[in-house]
């Protein structure tokens, strides 16, 4: 980390140096702002010495050793052109930023979504925001408008390893395909990795395309034209990750089964995940439970809300996480969703509910 604080102190210089170079030269360049190409230069010059003169001061406030309530950390990933590498910069807790620039300013705030609550109240989501000890805050959670016992099902093989099981890949893969086989295609597939994704995609995708189904994964279109492609076509699967987890609308015909391969975990080794974690520790406060398992839980709900979309609609959910009935957290996940048909059994017999669901 050392060399790292070395190396970006040495470039903070270097984009200094650039950024009084550059207005030294517009300086120059001022005495012919009156010609046209000097003034559209002038403009340009002027747009890139603020990006140098802005990153320079992000470096800046990234070496700033004062404990200030950022999490700060250094990332890099492969691209096409390389090595792409980045500095990061969060505040640890946005609560306070919250009580100066939103709650202080408004008379009123509203805040509405279906994954709000986990555990049937709004303590986690308060404590986030700031406003677990205000007393002019109101609450209330509304009932659902779809009749969810009628319109969606919940299924959960018993038999299967759970995810850090080397199984786990090669023994969802032939659960996926069959579901999918049950359900005709309209379905989307969730993982929390893409590595799992690509896994389970080569496993069956040309099963799936022999079967007549036209088999998309996340990352073979932009995600706008995917989601398109997705609702077009009668008959096909997405194979999606995070952010297909939320934010998607796919009311109707076009999505009739969703499979949620693993709970939501957050990578733990995610240096935001990472401090917080230690942030909730240093408090005497067990991280797992009031951190870890809320955040899975809001992710597990946003993923099920992408099934029923309608009051006509009709579906079935999949779970393929069995944590989710052996582990004493799960019941904070099955706690979170509607009030809805559910099945248990061996990944043969929920097929085959599956097969009777569709039918119906």
């Amino acid at each position: 980390m050392a060399e790292v604080e070395k190396k970006l102190s040495i470039l903070r210089i270097k984009l200094k140096e650039l950024f009084d170079e550059i207005k030294s030269f517009m300086e120059v360049l001022g005495d012919c702002e009156t010609e046209p190409d000097v003034a559209r230069i002038l403009v340009e010059f002027k747009g890139v010495g603020n990006r140098i003169n802005y990153y320079s001061e992000v470096i800046t406030s990234f070496l700033d050793r004062e404990e200030d309530g950022y999490i700060r950390w250094v990332e890099g990933r492969i691209g096409r052109g390389g090595v792409l590498s980045g500095i990061g910069l969060s505040p640890l807790d946005i609560s306070e930023h919250l009580k100066e620039r939103l709650y202080s300013s408004c008379k009123t705030v509203v805040m509405t979504s279906a994954t709000m609550a986990v555990g049937g109240n709004f303590s986690f989501l308060k404590s986030g925001l700031g406003l677990e000890d205000n007393e002019g805050v109101l609450e209330h959670i509304l009932p659902s408008s779809f009749n969810f016992k009628e319109q969606a099902l919940l299924a959960i093989p018993t038999n299967l390893p759970e995810p850090m099981d080397k199984e786990h890949s090669s023994k969802i893969s032939p659960v996926v395909f069959d579901a999918i086989k049950a359900s005709g295609g309209n379905a989307l597939i969730l993982f929390t990795s893409y590595s799992l994704l690509e896994t389970v995609y080569k496993n069956i995708m040309e099963k799936i395309k022999g079967i007549g189904i036209i088999p998309l994964k996340q990352g073979s279109l932009p995600r706008t034209r995917l989601l398109d492609k997705f609702k077009e076509e009668k008959n096909s699967v997405l194979f999606a990750t995070d952010s297909f987890w939320e934010g998607v609308d796919v009311p109707g015909e076009a999505l009739r089964l969703v499979i949620i391969t693993r709970l939501p975990f957050r990578v733990p080794t995610d240096p935001i995940i990472e401090a917080r974690v230690e942030h909730i520790e240093k408090q005497g406060l067990n991280s797992f439970l009031e951190y870890t398992v809320p955040v899975a839980v809001l992710k597990f709900k946003q993923g099920f809300g992408r099934l029923i979309r309608s009051r006509t609609d009709k579906g079935a959910v999949l779970v393929l996480d069995k944590r989710i009935i052996s582990k004493f957290y799960g019941k904070y996940f099955l706690d979170s969703l509607p009030d809805c048909k559910k099945v248990l059994g061996t990944s043969n017999d929920i097929i085959k509910e599956l097969g009777y669901f569709f039918v119906m």
